[in-house]
């Protein structure tokens, strides 16, 4: 396998540039690369999206094909998760990184660091600032910022598409 999608991976698409109605050979390919053990996404991004109070077409496809795209993480992913829990913990002040640890993202690093994946992700890498205190402050840690300081690679959804070659006809 090659990649590790973020929830945003699929919620941002289905709203807008790639919905299921304008584009659904994205959603296609997504399932073929799953097939093909090109990607893969986590257990707690399938809660993330089936927990949205919204029943939408994002919802049920994620339902309908949850078993086989999301995987659990496995002892290698929660020992990566500890690791990343205690650098955010000593780096970002309380807070952001207790928000940061109760969603899904560090569990996405911990699966691609675990496994030698890429992160993919819509997030940005932000500058960061440390405050007096030698934490670093602010209101959201990026997932690209985590994966630069644990050594895991990120890229886009329109890098990974280019990276598969990947062409609407």
């Amino acid at each position: 396998m090659k990649y590790c999608l973020d929830a945003n991976v699929f919620i941002e698409p289905s709203k807008g540039w790639y919905a299921f109605d304008i584009a659904p050979a994205f959603w296609d390919a997504l399932l073929e690369w799953r097939q093909k053990q090109i990607l893969c996404s986590i257990l707690p991004i399938y809660d993330e999206i089936v927990e949205h109070k919204e029943q939408n077409a994002l919802v049920r496809w994620v339902k309908e094909h949850g078993k086989d795209f999301f995987l659990p993480l496995d002892e290698d992913a929660w020992i990566e998760f500890g690791n990343i829990a205690d650098l955010v913990r000593r780096r970002y002040e309380d807070h952001i990184a207790e928000d940061f640890l109760d969603c899904s993202d560090p569990m996405v690093i911990a699966y691609a660091r675990a496994h030698g994946l890429i992160v993919v992700t819509e997030e940005k890498w932000k500058n960061e600032d440390q405050k007096s205190n030698g934490k670093v402050g602010g209101k959201k840690i990026h997932i690209p910022n985590v994966c630069q300081l644990v050594e895991v690679q990120w890229i886009s959804t329109v890098e990974m598409l280019r990276d598969l070659k990947f062409q609407f006809r």
